[in-house]
């Protein structure tokens, strides 16, 4: 379940918190792409781990 979920969408709101952010596929699409980007620049770099 996530947020978007209509019963878990209620129960956030009933505490006052408004619920919002993608769904959980669109999510891992962006965190793809973060991670793509980021290891692109290090190995551009050559950035090493100490």
């Amino acid at each position: 379940m996530h947020a978007l979920d209509p019963a878990v969408r209620e129960r956030l709101l009933k505490t006052g918190t408004e619920p919002v952010g993608p769904t959980p596929q669109k999510l891992a699409a962006i965190q793809q792409q973060d991670s793509d980007k980021w290891a692109k620049l290090v190995r551009a770099e050559n950035i090493k781990a100490e």
